[in-house]
């Protein structure tokens, strides 16, 4: 069976529905928002985690750089906790990358953070994360 190439959605209309079939499409604009999405959503969980640790919650948090080693791994945070432990986790603000993020991390943590959750929603997810973890 041949492979299906991606190609650009606004090419779609361009071809008939008995090619389609030979393609997977894309949208730039569509990804170029996800993407910003997560960023905004990391810069959110980042300000709610040094929140935890000005309260003394947790002891010390590091926001991992895109494309850096820990980020290839799907640790966008490492935490660590009063006692010492550090638990690295991903965020994601999509359905389909949460599924798919533990196919391709495989013991790693997760959370999935629908963009309109309130801050303290977050908090508590976190806060549920590290008794679970730790």
């Amino acid at each position: 069976m041949k492979p299906k190439r991606w190609i650009s959605s606004n090419k779609r209309r361009e071809m008939s529905a008995r090619r389609r079939k030979d393609f997977h499409f894309y949208d730039k604009e569509r990804d170029d928002e996800r993407a910003r999405e997560g960023r905004e959503l990391e810069s959110r969980v980042e300000a709610i985690l040094l929140g935890m640790v000005a309260e003394g919650l947790i002891a010390n948090v590091v926001h991992h750089h895109r494309n850096s080693q820990a980020d290839t791994e799907g640790k966008d945070f490492t935490v660590q906790t009063r006692s010492g432990t550090q638990i690295s986790f991903g965020i994601t603000c999509s359905f389909t990358s949460y599924k798919r993020y533990f196919l391709k991390h495989p013991g790693q943590e997760c959370l999935w953070i629908v963009t309109n959750q309130c801050d303290d929603e977050v908090r508590q997810m976190l806060v549920q994360l590290f008794e679970r973890v730790a």
